[in-house]
């Protein structure tokens, strides 16, 4: 066995026989497989690395549970999204995260609409929402080179631009403030295109981690513009990073309004088909220096709420009834 040693191991398998969501390598039997057909041999690296044996297995991805169903320790699922809903999902994916609910030694679910999948289950489960690095987000930072010849109100949107992406009120709002620029931050993705290109918005496409926290301080409004007429299931379960990161920042959020971000009784304005997004964004514009609901220190300490380590603190409570 491998000496242990305090610290991080990433391991990137490559396998000769991969499981994805495309005929025929969509079955039960790839996903059942994969695992052993890889190079090198990922169960010998784990085994040298000294986790052969490991107490506790904490894992996120469906995939693994295959390889990791004998293995000895306790073994805990994170279930962050409807994963029925997305497209890489294989039936074969959906029946194995069947048998982890009903196998798993504890289940952590970040949204409580996510409780509805775990009906069935017998084991303890626990609501972990999402949290944030809080003084990563808060620490101040300079402007940003883009923002320096760009008078406010900055407009910002970070994160993934997807099929859940509502392109429809973003568009509307572009166009309805031609005065505000609207920066995006986001990989890239053939979704880009649905963007209505203006002078006044600006795909920054791709920043490095630790730029972040600038972008979001020095901006007047974050967004977070998901479609929820056509994709509700997905994002009634979602417990979105994004929120938790511009509120560390102190930057005032206007989200869709999901029925977790509710739940979460976040100090963000929500829109909605009654309070269009360009409506709650001349809202909050006119709001958010008056009204201390969106006061950069009323922001903050809602984040400081949920910062990761009190998230640990009380993974490892639960973690000790187990162990």
């Amino acid at each position: 066995m491998a000496e242990r040693r305090p610290g991080f191991h990433l391991l990137s398998p490559f396998t000769l026989l991969p499981h994805v969501n495309r005929f025929p390598l969509n079955s039960s039997f790839t996903l059942r497989v994969w695992h052993r057909l890889t190079l090198p041999p990922l169960e010998a690296c784990i085994e040298r690395l000294g986790f052969g044996e490991a107490r506790l297995i904490l894992f996120d991805n469906i995939v693994c549970w295959p390889m990791l169903r004998s293995h000895p320790g306790k073994k805990v699922y994170r279930l962050a999204d409807r994963i029925d809903r997305f497209k890489v999902i294989s039936k074969a994916m959906l029946r194995t995260q069947q048998a982890v609910f009903r196998e798993a030694d504890l289940v952590i679910y970040t949204a409580r609409d996510l409780a509805k999948q775990l009906t069935d289950r017998k084991g303890p489960s626990l609501l972990l929402p999402n949290g944030v690095d809080h003084a990563f987000f808060s620490a101040p930072r300079p402007v940003p080179v883009e923002y320096q010849e760009v008078k406010s109100p900055r407009i910002l949107y970070m994160g993934s631009v997807e099929d859940w992406f509502d392109f429809e009120q973003f568009n509307q709002a572009t166009a309805r403030f031609p005065d505000a620029t609207f920066f995006v931050i986001a990989p890239e993705s053939p979704f880009l295109q649905r963007l209505e290109k203006r002078s006044n918005v600006r795909i920054l496409g791709h920043r490095p981690y630790a730029s972040l926290p600038a972008y979001l301080q020095h901006a007047d409004i974050g967004l977070i513009p998901f479609d929820m007429e056509n994709h509700h299931e997905l994002l009634d379960s979602v417990s979105p990073l994004k929120l938790f990161e511009y509120l560390s920042a102190g930057l005032p959020v206007i989200s869709y309004d999901g029925r977790e971000i509710r739940n979460l009784e976040a100090p963000v304005m929500r829109y909605s088909p009654q309070r269009p997004l360009h409506e709650a964004i001349a809202l909050l514009l006119k709001q958010k220096e008056e009204n201390a609901m969106f006061s950069k220190d009323t922001l903050r300490e809602f984040a400081s709420k949920a910062d990761w380590k009190r998230k640990y603190e009380i993974l490892l409570a639960e973690l000790a009834k187990m162990l």
